[in-house]
């Protein structure tokens, strides 16, 4: 089915589309219907996006989340950031590693706890808070500017009740 605003999705185009005949016999599986490549595809694209913007200001699309939770509420622990991005902790030791690196973080044993690190933004970490959310903000504003005002807040709900529903299922087990 064409989208109703025509637009190609990064450089697929419905003519470029696959559909995947099943032995099941439960119809093709048409990729340019499928939610979840959409939305993994446009993920990817403003992952690019955001990258392009994020570089010149020294930060990566891995390090932005971190500290989107920071500017949030500095200060926290390596544990809650995990839980809240959400990543696993390997993956946010790897990024908190480069981040103490290029002077965005700092971190420290909390005294209440030994076995707790608590993480604070540095003054630079702190000092690339706005031009980093502009760039946020521009990327967003690109991508739904393909969108009609009157639809916009629509299609960021609907991707939330994607999101939630598929984290019910995955919370519960039964993501399939």
């Amino acid at each position: 089915m064409p989208s109703t605003y025509g637009h190609a999705v990064g450089a697929m185009t419905i003519e470029d589309s696959w559909t995947i005949d099943r032995d099941s016999g439960a119809g093709p599986f048409r990729v340019d219907d499928s939610p979840g490549f959409l939305i993994n595809r446009a993920a990817r694209l403003f992952a690019q996006a955001l990258g392009q913007r994020l570089e010149p200001l020294g930060l990566t699309t891995g390090a932005f989340p971190v500290l989107l939770a920071l500017w949030a509420r500095d200060g926290r622990s390596q544990r809650e950031i995990a839980r809240d991005l959400p990543l696993d902790e390997t993956t946010l030791v790897r990024t908190l590693d480069r981040m103490a690196r290029d002077g965005l973080v700092v971190r420290e044993r909390d005294p209440a706890d030994r076995r707790r690190m608590i993480v604070h933004l540095t003054d630079h970490g702190r000092a690339l808070r706005e031009p980093a959310l502009a760039a946020a903000d521009a990327v967003n504003a690109r991508a739904e500017a393909v969108l009609p005002p009157e639809d916009r807040q629509k299609a960021r709900d609907l991707v939330r009740a994607l999101a939630a529903g598929l984290a019910r299922s995955v919370d519960e087990g039964d993501a399939g």
